[in-house]
């Protein structure tokens, strides 16, 4: 599938087998995926080639081989949706922002000048981290069991030398 539109309408079951690929490649338009409370089943590849962007409002639960990749300077858009398994990789000269995104089990990884930056996020058990990730001023991250880090996590300050309230906040 490629191109930009709305899948799922809010109540579509949505799965992406191992040979399968999402494309959002729209130049002017994103492509959406909303399935409602249906949770998208990926084991191909779910990727934003396209200057439209992808727009994810569902959860979505990877196998081992399922990935999410945002490349060629494209925009994805996660609203406050849940990434369980898989690989959210992160291509070079483009930005992520995870605003509200819980993942669990999830590898994060950057290429080149790729940067994830999070907002009041949180990582629950088993994320491993290969990326360049920054917590933006005045939000938190939440890790809630294991974060392997072998990447790099900053702390965005005001830069006024005050307390502005970002955290990593570590339970469990």
């Amino acid at each position: 599938i490629s191109g930009a539109g709305t899948i799922g309408g809010g109540g579509l079951t949505l799965v992406n087998d191992a040979a399968g690929v999402i494309d959002a490649s729209g130049v002017h338009n994103a492509l959406i995926l909303n399935t409602g409370a249906n949770t998208i089943a990926n084991a191909g590849v779910i990727e934003a080639t396209g200057a439209g962007g992808l727009v994810i409002d569902s959860t979505i639960q990877n196998t081992a081989t399922g990935m999410i990749e945002l490349l060629d300077g494209s925009s994805m858009t996660l609203n406050s949706a849940a990434i369980i398994g898989g690989t959210l990789l992160v291509g070079d000269a483009t930005h992520l922002d995870l605003t509200g995104v819980n993942l669990s089990g999830v590898t994060l990884k950057t290429q080149g000048s790729g940067t994830i930056q999070v907002t009041d996020g949180s990582f629950n058990g088993g994320v491993v981290n290969h990326a360049d990730i920054a917590v933006a001023a005045g939000h938190n991250l939440y890790v809630k069991g294991v974060l392997n880090n072998a990447g790099v996590i900053s702390l965005i300050t005001d830069n006024n030398g005050g307390e502005n309230g970002t955290n990593i906040v570590l339970t469990g």
